[in-house]
Parts: structure tokens; sequence; C-alpha cells
């Protein structure tokens, strides 16, 4: 009888030892659903953040696309012998950084970040031209002038479009993911490439089919 009280007193459970294992289970769920919860919104994030690359990119080249469309306009709209109707020396104007900024968006807000259509702004363009030193587009100085690329950044944070929402990191205290990304292009001429090494659509200037003295003949050939 005594061996027997002995192993029943042994094989109860102290009260504090229960509530301990109780706090760690706690602990360690909070662990586990804070882990999930990180995945599951940082996953979100970077699936926001490629689409909003692809927003980027799409405006990048709306972008650009319309300064080409600029610059071709200069010969009918510059006095003859106008420095002004060179690229190089034109100052884009106010009307003409509204024409790009409206394409910009007409093609950005037609694209969705996390199911909000993205509206660019204009502090969230550059004018410049493109620099091999930071690889990306610089602005350039005096400002918009001689401008031969641009870039533009899409964001969902506070400064524009509103940070995207977490779904299961508000049990940690995140209420938000700040996300943008940015997309850049040139207008530029090729200088040589190898053999077979060109994978993208070229675009060849008029001026070397109507200029005089070119390569590919004069003016009225």
């Amino acid at each position: 009888p005594a061996l027997e009280a002995l192993m029943t007193k042994t094989r109860k459970t102290d009260p504090a030892q229960r509530g301990a294992t109780l706090i760690l289970f706690a602990l360690g769920m909070v662990a586990v659903l804070g882990a999930a919860a990180l995945a599951i919104d940082l996953g979100y994030g970077l699936v926001v953040k490629s689409e909003l690359q692809n927003t980027a990119d799409a405006g990048t080249l709306a972008a650009n696309r319309e300064l080409s469309l600029i610059y071709q306009g200069l010969s009918s709209t510059c006095a003859t012998g106008s420095a002004d109707c060179y690229w190089a020396t034109h100052v884009l104007t106010a009307s003409e950084r509204s024409l790009i900024e409206t394409k910009v968006n007409s093609y950005t807000q037609q694209n969705k970040a996390g199911g909000k259509p993205i509206v660019v702004s204009s502090s969230d363009m550059v004018y410049g031209k493109y620099s091999t030193a930071t690889n990306s587009i610089v602005p350039t100085s005096p400002a918009y002038t001689g401008v031969m690329g641009i870039s533009v950044t899409a964001r969902r944070d506070g400064s524009g479009n509103g940070p995207v929402s977490t779904m299961l990191g508000k049990v940690l205290g995140f209420q938000s993911l700040s996300v943008q990304a940015k997309s850049g292009a040139a207008l530029s001429p090729l200088g040589k490439v190898p053999a077979g090494g060109l994978g993208i659509p070229v675009g060849i200037s008029k001026f070397w089919f109507t200029a005089r003295n070119t390569p590919c003949g004069k003016k009225g050939d």
C-alpha cells in the first residue's frame, strides 16, 4: 500500500507545471502565427512589387514614346534656324511635360497593383539622361534641357496610392507595407551590336534616310 501511494503521488502533476506548459504553448503559437503572417504578407508584398514593376515599365515606355513624338514635331513648330529645334538645347515646356505625364497615367492606370489602379505623380518622374555611373536616369542641368530619358516610379505607400494593407501581420502590429518599383528608359542611338546579339525591337532615326551625305544616301534620293 505504501508503494502504491507513492506511485499515485508521483503521477500527479503540479498545477504550477501545468501553468508553465500552457504559457510556453501560447508563446510557441504566437511565434508560429507570427512567422506565418510574415511569410504570407511578405509574399503578397512581393506580388504587389512585381505588379508595380510592370506598371512602371509601361509608364516609362509611354513617357519616352511621347518624348520622341515631341522631338519629331520640333521641325514644324520651331522657327527656321532656331537652336531650340535641336533636342540637345530644347527645354521641355510645362505643357509638353503635362502631355508626357498624361500619357504615362493613361497606361499606368490601366495596370493594377494589389487590386488598385496606379496613379503616377509628376514628382515620381525624372527627366534627364542615362548615366552609366549610376545605371539610372539622372536629371539634366539646367532642368528639362536636352532630355533624352525619363524614369517612372510606381508606388503603393504613404506618398501615393496608399500602402498595402497586411492580412495577418496586424496580429504583430504591422498594419501595412510600403512598396515601390522604378523603371527608366532613354532615347539613344546604337553603336555596334554583335551578330545575333540584339533581342529587342529597334527604331532607326528618319535622319539617316533624309539628311544629306549620310551612309544611306542623299536627301531626295
